[in-house]
């Protein structure tokens, strides 16, 4: 089922035969870059079942995304993360995205993630958050381009090395 859709890309629950493109997203080093590990098949084949799910029950989540031609390009979503208190302000939702290396530099990140907080009033979710690595300029740059405003730096011990992130919000979406 598509949800919405932007001037080149659709945002839609995902199917079977994303699997292995999901799989693919999960494996690629450049896209996992700032992440602690790369996932394994299997660790990304149960978590393809809860997204889908997710989906299902709330009605945002993290949405394959592809562009008009029906490309799969990667995903864009929200996901909810639980309280933990090494992580400020938790319980919150995040906003997120990952694009296959060979269609980043286009702009769909940005675009996809406009059009995700346009959802997002719809549904009113009035605050959201991001994070990654300090390092990850271009996620960092996608946030400032979106409205998000720099938070705080901190250090996630769910990371190697205790990477410090780069924390961004926005907040009261309804205005």
């Amino acid at each position: 089922m598509t949800y919405f859709e932007t001037e080149r890309l659709i945002f839609r629950n995902w199917h079977n035969a994303d699997l292995a493109h999901y799989i693919e997203l999960n494996r690629n080093f450049e896209v996992r870059r700032y992440f602690p590990d790369i996932l394994s098949k299997e660790r990304s084949e149960r978590i393809f079942d809860i997204m889908y799910k997710e989906i299902e029950r709330d009605k945002h989540g993290l949405f394959a995304v592809t562009l008009k031609d029906g490309t799969f390009i990667g995903f864009i979503g929200t996901l909810f993360a639980e309280y933990d208190a090494s992580i400020p302000h938790s319980p919150f939702y995040e906003i997120g995205w990952r694009i296959l290396p060979q269609f980043t530099g286009n702009g769909y990140a940005t675009e996809g993630a406009r059009g995700l907080l346009d959802y997002m009033r719809m549904l009113n979710i009035e605050d959201l958050y991001a994070y990654t690595s300090v390092n990850n300029i271009k996620s960092i740059n996608v946030m400032k381009k979106i409205g998000m405003k720099y938070v705080t730096a901190f250090v996630d011990p769910h990371y190697p090395d205790e990477q410090t992130l780069y924390r961004s919000v926005v907040n009261d979406l309804n205005q």
